[in-house]
Protein backbone atom coordinates (compact mmCIF):
# COMPACT_ATOMS: atom_id res chain seq x y z
CA UNK A 1 0.00 0.00 0.00
CA UNK A 2 0.98 3.61 -0.48
CA UNK A 3 0.93 4.07 3.30
CA UNK A 4 3.80 1.64 3.67
CA UNK A 5 5.70 3.46 0.95
CA UNK A 6 5.17 6.81 2.64
CA UNK A 7 6.36 5.30 5.92
CA UNK A 8 9.62 4.21 4.34
CA UNK A 9 10.04 7.51 2.52
CA UNK A 10 9.72 9.48 5.71
CA UNK A 11 11.76 7.22 7.97
CA UNK A 12 14.24 10.04 8.50
CA UNK A 13 11.59 12.34 9.97
CA UNK A 14 10.43 14.62 7.19
CA UNK A 15 7.20 15.82 5.60
CA UNK A 16 6.04 14.78 2.15
CA UNK A 17 4.27 16.34 -0.77
CA UNK A 18 4.59 15.15 -4.36
CA UNK A 19 4.53 17.79 -7.04
CA UNK A 20 3.54 17.56 -10.68
CA UNK A 21 2.19 19.69 -13.49
CA UNK A 22 -0.83 17.40 -13.73
CA UNK A 23 -4.34 18.63 -12.96
CA UNK A 24 -6.84 17.26 -10.49
CA UNK A 25 -8.53 17.90 -7.18
CA UNK A 26 -7.63 14.78 -5.22
CA UNK A 27 -6.18 15.25 -1.78
CA UNK A 28 -4.15 12.50 -0.15
CA UNK A 29 -2.41 12.74 3.20
CA UNK A 30 1.33 13.28 2.76
CA UNK A 31 0.92 14.37 -0.86
CA UNK A 32 0.48 17.75 -2.53
CA UNK A 33 -3.20 18.64 -3.00
CA UNK A 34 -4.34 18.64 -6.62
CA UNK A 35 -1.34 16.81 -8.08
CA UNK A 36 -1.43 13.83 -10.41
CA UNK A 37 0.72 11.90 -7.96
CA UNK A 38 -1.82 12.57 -5.20
CA UNK A 39 -4.52 10.88 -7.29
CA UNK A 40 -2.12 8.01 -8.00
CA UNK A 41 -1.42 7.54 -4.31
CA UNK A 42 -5.13 7.70 -3.51
CA UNK A 43 -5.71 4.73 -5.83
CA UNK A 44 -2.69 2.74 -4.55
CA UNK A 45 -0.63 3.02 -7.69
CA UNK A 46 -3.10 3.52 -10.53
CA UNK A 47 -2.13 4.17 -14.12
CA UNK A 48 0.93 6.28 -13.36
CA UNK A 49 2.71 3.32 -11.77
CA UNK A 50 1.83 1.17 -14.79
CA UNK A 51 3.32 3.73 -17.19
CA UNK A 52 6.59 3.87 -15.24
CA UNK A 53 8.08 4.72 -11.88
CA UNK A 54 6.71 7.79 -10.11
CA UNK A 55 9.66 10.06 -9.47
CA UNK A 56 9.83 11.58 -5.98
CA UNK A 57 12.18 14.58 -5.84
CA UNK A 58 14.18 15.20 -2.68
CA UNK A 59 17.21 17.29 -1.79
CA UNK A 60 19.82 15.62 0.43
CA UNK A 61 23.08 16.88 1.82
CA UNK A 62 26.67 16.07 0.97
CA UNK A 63 28.95 16.82 3.90
CA UNK A 64 31.28 19.71 3.00
CA UNK A 65 33.97 18.21 5.21
CA UNK A 66 33.78 14.47 4.46
CA UNK A 67 32.04 14.37 1.07
CA UNK A 68 29.69 11.69 2.40
CA UNK A 69 26.17 11.65 0.96
CA UNK A 70 23.47 11.75 3.64
CA UNK A 71 21.19 8.67 3.76
CA UNK A 72 22.58 7.31 0.48
CA UNK A 73 22.14 3.71 1.67
CA UNK A 74 18.48 4.41 2.50
CA UNK A 75 17.90 5.92 -0.93
CA UNK A 76 19.48 2.97 -2.72
CA UNK A 77 17.52 0.45 -0.63
CA UNK A 78 14.23 2.23 -1.34
CA UNK A 79 14.83 2.49 -5.08
CA UNK A 80 15.74 -1.19 -5.21
CA UNK A 81 12.69 -2.27 -3.19
CA UNK A 82 10.25 -0.22 -5.31
CA UNK A 83 11.98 -0.48 -8.69
CA UNK A 84 9.56 0.29 -11.51
CA UNK A 85 6.96 1.81 -9.17
CA UNK A 86 8.60 4.62 -7.21
CA UNK A 87 11.97 6.27 -7.59
CA UNK A 88 13.65 8.71 -5.20
CA UNK A 89 15.14 11.35 -7.48
CA UNK A 90 17.83 12.90 -5.27
CA UNK A 91 19.55 16.21 -5.85
CA UNK A 92 22.76 16.03 -3.83
CA UNK A 93 23.92 19.44 -2.63
CA UNK A 94 27.03 20.42 -0.73
CA UNK A 95 26.17 23.24 1.64
CA UNK A 96 26.07 24.01 5.34
CA UNK A 97 22.95 23.39 7.40
CA UNK A 98 22.31 27.14 7.55
CA UNK A 99 22.57 27.42 3.76
CA UNK A 100 20.22 24.46 3.36
CA UNK A 101 17.56 26.13 5.52
CA UNK A 102 17.87 29.44 3.69
CA UNK A 103 17.54 27.65 0.35
CA UNK A 104 14.42 25.87 1.59
CA UNK A 105 12.77 29.26 2.16
CA UNK A 106 13.91 30.46 -1.26
CA UNK A 107 12.52 27.36 -2.98
CA UNK A 108 9.21 27.88 -1.21
CA UNK A 109 8.96 31.44 -2.59
CA UNK A 110 9.65 30.22 -6.13
CA UNK A 111 7.36 27.19 -5.67
CA UNK A 112 10.24 24.81 -6.39
CA UNK A 113 10.27 22.76 -3.18
CA UNK A 114 10.94 19.03 -3.59
CA UNK A 115 8.42 16.38 -2.54
CA UNK A 116 10.20 15.58 0.72
CA UNK A 117 11.36 18.22 3.20
CA UNK A 118 14.00 16.98 5.62
CA UNK A 119 14.65 19.97 7.90
CA UNK A 120 11.25 21.63 8.23
CA UNK A 121 10.87 21.33 12.01
CA UNK A 122 14.26 22.94 12.57
CA UNK A 123 12.72 26.23 11.44
CA UNK A 124 9.74 26.69 13.79
CA UNK A 125 8.35 29.92 12.29
CA UNK A 126 8.73 28.55 8.74
CA UNK A 127 7.11 25.27 9.82
CA UNK A 128 4.15 27.15 11.29
CA UNK A 129 3.70 29.23 8.15
CA UNK A 130 3.91 26.18 5.89
CA UNK A 131 1.28 24.28 7.87
CA UNK A 132 -1.02 27.31 8.19
CA UNK A 133 -0.85 27.89 4.43
CA UNK A 134 -1.50 24.24 3.66
CA UNK A 135 1.87 23.72 2.01
CA UNK A 136 2.48 20.40 3.81
CA UNK A 137 -0.12 17.70 4.23
CA UNK A 138 -1.54 16.05 7.32
CA UNK A 139 -0.22 12.48 7.71
CA UNK A 140 -2.40 11.55 10.68
CA UNK A 141 -4.88 9.39 8.74
CA UNK A 142 -2.05 7.38 7.17
CA UNK A 143 -0.49 6.71 10.54
CA UNK A 144 -3.76 6.05 12.40
CA UNK A 145 -5.01 3.69 9.68
CA UNK A 146 -1.78 1.71 9.49
CA UNK A 147 -1.49 -0.30 12.71
CA UNK A 148 1.91 -1.73 11.78
CA UNK A 149 3.43 1.72 11.23
CA UNK A 150 1.75 3.28 14.27
CA UNK A 151 2.83 0.45 16.58
CA UNK A 152 6.46 1.04 15.56
CA UNK A 153 6.36 4.57 16.97
CA UNK A 154 7.01 5.19 20.65
CA UNK A 155 4.16 7.03 22.37
CA UNK A 156 6.37 9.95 23.38
CA UNK A 157 7.57 10.39 19.80
CA UNK A 158 4.04 10.34 18.38
CA UNK A 159 2.92 12.91 20.94
CA UNK A 160 5.84 15.19 20.07
CA UNK A 161 4.82 15.45 16.39
CA UNK A 162 1.05 15.64 16.95
CA UNK A 163 -0.56 19.09 16.89
CA UNK A 164 -3.32 20.12 19.31
CA UNK A 165 -5.98 19.33 16.70
CA UNK A 166 -4.53 15.85 16.06
CA UNK A 167 -2.77 16.74 12.80
CA UNK A 168 0.64 15.25 12.06
CA UNK A 169 2.80 17.10 9.56
CA UNK A 170 6.10 15.39 10.39
CA UNK A 171 6.66 11.68 9.82
CA UNK A 172 7.87 10.52 13.26
CA UNK A 173 10.95 8.46 13.86
CA UNK A 174 10.20 5.23 15.67
CA UNK A 175 12.21 5.90 18.82
CA UNK A 176 13.42 8.75 21.01
CA UNK A 177 16.91 7.28 20.69
CA UNK A 178 17.38 9.32 17.49
CA UNK A 179 16.44 12.55 19.24
CA UNK A 180 18.74 12.44 22.24
CA UNK A 181 21.58 14.84 22.91
CA UNK A 182 24.52 13.48 24.84
CA UNK A 183 28.27 13.24 25.26
CA UNK A 184 30.47 10.31 24.31
CA UNK A 185 33.58 9.99 26.43
CA UNK A 186 36.76 7.98 25.96
CA UNK A 187 37.54 5.99 29.12
CA UNK A 188 41.11 5.30 28.00
CA UNK A 189 41.90 8.99 27.52
CA UNK A 190 40.22 9.83 30.81
CA UNK A 191 42.40 7.20 32.50
CA UNK A 192 45.52 8.74 30.97
CA UNK A 193 44.55 12.03 32.63
CA UNK A 194 43.88 10.28 35.95
CA UNK A 195 40.07 10.59 35.68
CA UNK A 196 38.13 7.51 36.77
CA UNK A 197 34.52 8.52 36.06
CA UNK A 198 32.45 10.96 34.06
CA UNK A 199 31.70 14.26 35.87
CA UNK A 200 28.28 14.85 37.39
CA UNK A 201 28.42 18.62 37.92
CA UNK A 202 29.60 21.56 35.82
CA UNK A 203 32.48 22.16 38.21
CA UNK A 204 33.64 18.56 37.75
CA UNK A 205 33.13 18.83 33.98
CA UNK A 206 35.40 21.86 33.62
CA UNK A 207 37.93 20.30 35.98
CA UNK A 208 38.03 17.23 33.73
CA UNK A 209 38.63 19.48 30.72
CA UNK A 210 41.54 21.16 32.50
CA UNK A 211 43.07 17.82 33.50
CA UNK A 212 42.73 16.42 29.99
CA UNK A 213 44.34 19.51 28.48
CA UNK A 214 47.17 19.35 31.03
CA UNK A 215 47.79 15.76 29.94
CA UNK A 216 48.12 16.87 26.32
CA UNK A 217 44.67 15.58 25.35
CA UNK A 218 42.13 17.72 23.48
CA UNK A 219 39.21 17.90 25.95
CA UNK A 220 36.27 18.36 23.58
CA UNK A 221 35.32 17.73 19.97
CA UNK A 222 32.15 19.65 19.08
CA UNK A 223 30.04 19.87 15.95
CA UNK A 224 30.38 23.44 14.68
CA UNK A 225 29.60 23.05 10.98
CA UNK A 226 26.79 25.31 9.87
CA UNK A 227 24.96 25.92 13.13
CA UNK A 228 27.35 25.20 16.05
CA UNK A 229 24.46 23.38 17.68
CA UNK A 230 26.49 21.32 20.16
CA UNK A 231 28.42 24.29 21.60
CA UNK A 232 25.14 26.18 21.94
CA UNK A 233 23.62 23.32 23.96
CA UNK A 234 26.58 23.36 26.35
CA UNK A 235 26.61 27.14 26.61
CA UNK A 236 22.89 27.45 27.40
CA UNK A 237 23.02 24.58 29.88
CA UNK A 238 25.89 26.28 31.69
CA UNK A 239 24.20 29.69 31.50
CA UNK A 240 21.03 28.26 33.06
CA UNK A 241 22.99 27.48 36.23
CA UNK A 242 24.01 31.10 36.73
CA UNK A 243 21.82 33.56 38.64
CA UNK A 244 21.11 35.60 35.53
CA UNK A 245 20.47 32.53 33.41
CA UNK A 246 18.00 31.10 35.91
CA UNK A 247 15.90 34.26 35.51
CA UNK A 248 16.03 34.22 31.71
CA UNK A 249 12.82 32.62 30.41
CA UNK A 250 14.23 32.08 26.91
CA UNK A 251 17.15 30.02 28.26
CA UNK A 252 14.85 27.96 30.46
CA UNK A 253 12.53 27.30 27.51
CA UNK A 254 15.42 26.33 25.23
CA UNK A 255 16.85 23.85 27.76
CA UNK A 256 13.42 22.33 28.37
CA UNK A 257 13.01 21.65 24.64
CA UNK A 258 16.53 20.29 24.13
Amino acid sequence: MCVGIVAMLLAAGCSLKLESAGEGTAQADGLLSGSAEAETARTDGGDAAADGAVEIPVILMVSPTSGIRSDEDLVEAFNEAYEGTYYLDVEWVMETEQEERQNMKRLNVTDDLPAILTSLRLLPSFYNRMTEEGRVEDLSSYINNDAEWKNMIEEEVLESVTEDDGSIYLAPESTMAFSCSGIFWNEELFAEAGISEFPETWEEFWECCDRLQAAGITPLALHTEGTAWAPMLLATAKAAETEEGAEDESIAEFNAEN
